[in-house]
């Protein structure tokens, strides 16, 4: 399956097997976004833990109503979805090398 974008976004931050910094609010060409169905700024940290990753999702929204807008569309849902792959990914990758 290839793989296709699904938002025009921008990242913000980028640090190497550490954290990730997203945002809707702006274009891929850096320019101000009218993000639809609502803007937002996501920071994914990644920290070693005694049992493998710790993985943290932090979402920032402009105002109250947008969060509320992005709860309803089903946010907390789809990325607790994504979530559950990404580890079962991991996991088949861990496994794969032992």
């Amino acid at each position: 399956m290839e793989f296709v974008p699904h938002l025009n976004a921008c990242f913000l931050v980028v640090d190497e097997r550490a954290r990730l910094v997203f945002t809707t609010a702006l274009d891929s060409d850096w320019r101000p976004a009218a993000a639809a169905p609502v803007a937002m700024t996501a920071e994914i940290t990644l920290r070693d833990h005694p049992d493998g990753t710790d993985y943290h999702v932090l979402v920032r929204h402009g105002d109250p109503s947008a969060r509320a807008r992005h709860e309803e569309l089903g946010f907390a849902d789809g990325w607790g979805t994504v979530t559950g792959q990404l580890a079962a990914f991991a996991e088949r990758l861990v496994g794969n090398r032992t």
